[in-house]
């Protein structure tokens, strides 16, 4: 009975037809993968099973994803669309929901004990400076900015990405909480904090130096022969093209090999410098981690040649 009801899902959901039916199904026997797996191995988007309370979109580039009910409000907005399911596998998956939460006493704990964790706070700059998670990085970790991201892990560290397990921290939890669901969705194990930055008990830490620098100032510093560690993430062929002079390079998915930080000083300001700025944002992720003060170069290598060129400097 099992079987005949699984193969029936994807033309139930393709005719848009919910029978009102009664199965005897063991939810603890089902497991439900990501969208992304279940993609991969041969599920048509539409065709993608979510658990319980999520609900299926679907992008025009037919990528898929299972939401709360917030986060498919904002993607209808951005152009996604959503994709009924049949309501007898929303209750019989009831049970199966992940708890993606941390408490602070748990972070803490994994912090220590977990060399793959990655801490990232989606605070705006100013109130990540002003107090943060010893550890953490910063970043906004939502909408296109996330997508963004998400993409680039899987294409440029899809090693790191099998290993790791992200926590996000918000002001409360309602938007780490969003987001932790959308990367867990696509294939990345993220948690978030329970009760957000005021929940962490522990001393905060402050952040002297912005977490990002413009062209202008970056130039300004090299005229000055200011001491600064010029870090370039991208790939060596990518220098041969364009490149600030002093840079030393470790190519992004070098960055997550531990013996490949101790290059990287931890006495100075650290540029990290890629084509547009989010390689080297996913860079500082394990800077943080390590107590290396980094500066992201807004805009990247391209604001850089563009700026050089605006003011006859190349």
């Amino acid at each position: 009975m099992k079987l005949i009801f699984f193969t029936l899902i994807p033309l139930i959901l393709s005719i848009g037809i919910i029978p009102a039916i009664s199965l005897d199904v063991n939810a603890e026997s089902i497991e439900i993968s990501s969208p992304r797996k279940q993609m991969q191995d041969g599920i048509a988007a539409k065709d993608v099973i979510c658990k319980s309370g999520l609900t299926l979109m679907i992008r025009s580039t037919g990528v898929a994803a299972c939401v709360t009910p917030t986060t498919a409000e904002k993607l209808v907005n951005a152009g996604w669309g959503i994709i009924e399911q049949d309501a007898t596998m929303k209750e019989i998956t009831n049970d199966l929901d992940e708890s993606f939460s941390l408490s602070p006493t748990e972070l803490d704990q994994q912090m220590t004990l977990d060399p793959n964790l990655i801490v990232i706070d989606m605070r705006d700059p100013n109130s990540y400076m002003n107090g943060y998670i010893e550890g953490s990085a910063v970043d906004v970790m939502e909408g296109a900015t996330l997508d963004k991201r998400i993409k680039t892990m899987f294409s440029r560290i899809p090693e790191v990405v099998d290993v790791t397990h992200v926590v996000l921290v918000d002001d409360s939890e309602s938007k780490a909480l969003e987001s932790a669901q959308i990367m867990n969705d696509a294939g990345i194990k993220a948690s978030y904090l329970i009760g957000g930055i005021e929940s962490w008990d522990n001393d905060l830490s402050t952040k002297m130096t912005p977490t990002t620098t413009s062209s202008e100032k970056l130039y300004q510093q090299l005229q000055n022969q200011d001491d600064v560690y010029l870090l370039d993430v991208r790939e060596p062929s990518e220098l041969e093209v364009t490149m600030i002079s002093g840079s030393k390079n470790i190519p992004l998915a070098d960055i997550f090999i531990e013996e490949n930080l101790s290059e990287i000083p931890t006495d100075k300001p650290v540029v990290v410098i890629c084509g547009s700025g989010n390689r080297a944002t996913i860079a500082t992720y394990e800077l943080a981690q390590h107590g290396i003060d980094y500066q992201v170069l807004d805009g990247g290598i391209i604001a850089w040649d563009k700026y050089l060129e605006e003011n006859n400097l190349s």
